[in-house]
């Protein structure tokens, strides 16, 4: 009797191992994120140089505090950018990624703010290649009329390589 329960433990030992093998990550994850104008109150801002009334694509600025390092293996990164921001109405900007001092303005992006009186959350992702190497990320903002950036936030996660079946 005694040999059948050692057998059923050292079968549910090596299934325990094995499955603690297939679920645990084999690297760690390779991510950098900064934050600025980090206030609950959001009495700290940074205001946007305004440009042309009619929004045209520049003069670009980069943003202050918004940039990060990062050394990756060759994978795709995933960029996000986050922002909390008030304009006043008809406000708007225009927002590159830049990503080793070269702006990925194929992937701009637009924003018309809607009230006055509104603070607003601004998102945007986007997945690059980039080779194996440091790398430095950050954002440029072109601007209409007065814009407040209260709080932003940048994150670049390199993702894990894809395994071939």
């Amino acid at each position: 009797m005694r040999q059948p329960t050692v057998m059923w433990s050292v079968i549910v030992v090596l299934l325990s191992v094995c499955l603690g093998a297939a679920v645990t990550p084999t690297s760690v994850p390779n991510v950098g994120q900064v934050d600025v104008n980090v206030d609950p109150n959001l009495s700290v801002f940074w205001a946007c140089p305004p440009g042309s009334s009619t929004m045209v694509k520049g003069p670009f600025t980069d943003v202050p505090g918004l940039s990060l390092s990062l050394t990756t293996s060759g994978n795709p990164v995933l960029v996000l950018i986050n922002m909390t921001l008030h304009g006043v109405s008809g406000a708007g900007f225009y927002l590159d990624f830049v990503i080793d001092g070269v702006p990925q303005s194929n992937d701009r992006m637009a924003w018309q703010t809607s009230a006055d009186s509104e603070i607003e959350l601004f998102s945007l992702q986007r997945v690059y290649a980039v080779a194996a190497a440091a790398h430095t990320f950050s954002a440029k903002m072109s601007c209409q009329n007065e814009l407040l950036v209260y709080r932003a936030w940048l994150t670049v996660y390199e993702l894990p390589p894809v395994k071939a079946r």
